[in-house]
């Protein structure tokens, strides 16, 4: 189900064409059995560009790209961070695995910091960057 996913959301931003996507469509119902693993290139230039936002409301960028193939692009308002702050931290224990510290990171919005904030290249090859922009 993942892997269909993936095709369809290739054909949605123009990666693939339709005829392309039909074909791999195709061939994951013709052979269930078959482990069939389709994996976009992830260009690094781009998930990592963090946007410039002059004049606009600061936002928190937290881009993690793990060895184990998993991509995760967070973009969020930093009013609605400090909303989660003062709500709980109850869903950051993803943060946590890495000795991120989410009282920093309120702190670091709080005092109006900008720019990266954390920057993690793990042994496995798994990469974190949280900045506020």
């Amino acid at each position: 189900m993942e892997d269909k996913l993936r095709i369809l959301k290739m054909l949605e931003e123009g990666k693939i064409t339709s005829e392309e996507a039909a074909k791999l469509l195709s061939a994951l119902s013709e052979d269930e059995s078959k482990k069939v693993t389709i994996k976009e290139e992830t260009d690094l230039s781009q998930f990592f560009n963090i946007p410039k936002n002059e004049g606009k409301a600061k936002m928190l960028y937290i881009r993690v790209l793990s060895a184990e193939g998993d991509n995760v692009k967070i973009t969020l308002p930093v009013e609605v961070i400090k909303l989660m702050g003062k709500i709980g931290k109850s869903n950051i224990a993803e943060l946590e695995k890495y000795n991120i510290d989410f009282d920093m990171i309120i702190q670091a919005i709080e005092n109006d910091i900008k720019g990266p904030i954390v920057q993690i290249d793990t042994e496995d090859g798994t990469k974190v960057l949280i900045e506020i922009a």
